[in-house]
């Protein structure tokens, strides 16, 4: 019975308005923020990054920008206690526990589990339910910023109210303790700046005698980056195995070869070395953003000199116009050609890119206006490295990775044919996204194409709304009430590979190759086909040839969406997240 009630609420349920299934009066105090995981923001129909929603100076009103759009979130909760719901919200939830109770057992004609039964009535007694939460973002995200929690991601969300109070607006705290990975290539700057900016503040503040602000040159911070950097652990094993128990000690004396602390090997263990231009390079990634964020408080608070690293930064860009972009030095995430100066002077490039008012700017020039000798400073003399000549290390590896290994023929699966029979040439030209099955966004009817500049997009509930490549065929059975009635079941999916094979094909084919795609239930198989030479006679067709790409199965379920109880422009995160260091 436990196995079954674990598997009962093993998915979230939901989603559900958070102004809805919460309780009003559930505000918790700042020391005792309720944690989201799987969070990911909507806007404008779309997944969008914490790259275009924080800004730090707002936009222009003539400037469009996604943060001024309304933004929607989406993560996932952990009821720990039944007072944090609303009447609504415990009925709507004790309904749909019931229902997948009868939807598990087949032959269940009802269900009598309740709330009450499943969370006990002694604290930390029964089992805790995850449900989807939607709501409206209301302020900036903070990130190593919060007095309370300062390594902590917090998102502040509007409690919504009904329409006959509508200028009544609460707000409740969250703890973002995962984004959902659809979110993480328009976050990486975001996290990498505010990761940045909280290290700098750190080396200062663990600085014994921290010089002046016009003293922190480039050099000041590298330095500091890696006198703070944590201490190397050289006798960690990756794979943990602890130490003998003491009743199994005794009959493994007389065994010579017996490791009696398999947790801790002999031989030493050592990282990569971390250059001095690895860490200037995080510096220069963010430099502009630095300045533009320096720009803001008053010259007490600030870190840096606005002088300095003015000169840090034009020497930054510099660098970037004299290097290749493949070399990748210095520049952030998502960084192209047409993000540099273009002309423009760095002053004006901050204004247009990081919206820095122009009081801000003059403040800029009255600081770079200064005596234009930039002071010096006596190098700090680097801790004498003690470890062993790099020369004469030896690698040393765990042999718990080796042993005991299959082979490649023991391990392939001897129905499909290598993936090394294909020429690596065609293999190399078929778009990587290919080799993933495609899902519907969790929580939705919709598939949007992941191939970069295309604009294909599917609608489950209105396919003669979707792209016009669909076969009508399609169109008309999935507009048939009769068809199907949920996400879950088979005979959608099939249909919905069929849709995705025949768009594939499209991009396969748009490199110039003749191979057909199929997309069943465990595998996507690729078929070649070669047409026959003008100038000779064709030889016999060689058999068809196929590579499997097995699916990974999610990490996080979700819950069957039926057409009747769909929520419009109500996505929920994928399976897939990255937690918040």
């Amino acid at each position: 019975m436990g196995a079954k009630i674990h598997t009962l609420i093993e998915k979230p349920f939901g989603p559900y308005p958070q102004y809805q299934i919460l309780a009003d009066k559930w505000l918790p105090s700042s020391t005792k923020i309720p944690t989201l995981t799987d969070v990911f923001l909507y806007a404008n129909d779309r997944v969008i990054g914490l790259d275009d929603t924080e800004v730090l100076y707002p936009p222009p009103a003539s400037v469009p920008h996604p943060a001024k759009s309304d933004i929607q979130w989406y993560g996932v909760l952990t009821v720990d206690n039944l007072k944090w719901l609303s009447d609504q919200g415990r009925a709507w939830l004790e309904a749909d526990l019931q229902k997948r109770d009868i939807d598990l057992h087949i032959n269940k004609a009802s269900s009598g589990l309740t709330l009450d039964a499943l969370y006990g009535s002694k604290k930390d007694e029964g089992l805790k339910i995850r449900v989807y939460l939607q709501g409206e973002k209301h302020a900036s995200i903070t990130y190593f910023v919060d007095n309370v929690h300062p390594t902590k991601m917090i998102l502040t969300s509007r409690l919504y109210r009904p329409a006959t109070r509508p200028t009544d607006a609460i707000q409740r705290r969250y703890i973002v303790e995962s984004l959902d990975i659809d979110m993480i290539p328009t976050s990486r700057n975001f996290l990498a700046r505010y990761q940045l900016l909280a290290s700098m503040e750190h080396i200062v503040s663990t600085d014994p005698s921290p010089p002046p602000r016009a003293l922190r040159d480039i050099e000041y911070w590298i330095s500091g980056y890696l006198r703070c950097r944590p201490a190397i652990e050289q006798h960690r094993r990756y794979i943990f195995a602890p130490p003998d128990d003491a009743d199994d000690a005794d009959d493994r004396d007389d065994d010579p070869n017996h490791d009696p602390n398999p947790g801790e090997p002999t031989s030493p263990r050592y990282l990569r070395h971390l250059h001095r231009c690895t860490v200037a390079g995080m510096f220069a990634a963010q430099a502009e953003w630095m300045l533009a964020q320096q720009l803001g408080p008053p010259p007490e608070r600030r870190i840096v000199d606005l002088r300095v690293w003015y000169a840090f930064c034009a020497e930054v860009r510099h660098i970037r116009s004299k290097v290749p972009e493949s070399g990748g030095w210095g520049r952030p995430y998502g960084y192209k050609e047409k993000d540099a100066d273009n002309g423009k002077t760095l002053k004006e490039f901050i204004q247009k890119k990081f919206f820095v008012p122009d009081s801000r700017i003059k403040r800029l020039e009255k600081a770079c206006k200064k005596s234009s000798t930039l002071p010096t400073r006596t190098p700090t003399p680097e801790p004498e490295d003690t470890r062993p000549s790099p020369v004469a290390l030896q690698h040393h590896y765990d042999s718990d990775f080796t042993d005991n290994l299959p082979s490649s023929s023991e391990a392939s699966d001897p129905d499909s044919t290598s993936i090394t029979s294909i020429p690596m040439a065609d293999l190399a030209s078929v778009p990587a996204f290919c080799f993933t099955r495609p899902s519907l966004l969790a929580g939705t009817f919709f598939w949007k194409c992941p191939g970069h500049g295309c604009d294909f997009r599917l609608d489950l509930m209105h396919p003669d709304k979707s792209s016009a490549t669909i076969d009508p065929r399609h169109i008309a059975w999935l507009k048939n009430p009769q068809s199907w009635r949920n996400t879950a079941e088979p005979r959608l999916r099939e249909r919905f590979d069929a849709i995705v094979s025949a768009h594939y094909l499209q991009h396969i084919r748009a490199v110039d190759l003749d191979y057909e795609i199929v997309l069943e239930a465990q595998r996507i198989t690729f078929s070649r086909k070669r047409a026959p030479t003008p100038e000779r006679t064709p030889p016999p067709p060689p058999p068809r040839k196929k590579i499997k790409v097995e699916e990974v199965e999610p990490t996080t379920h979700y819950p069957r969406l039926s057409r009747s109880r769909q929520s419009s422009n109500r996505p929920t995160p994928g399976a897939s997240r990255v937690f918040i260091r």
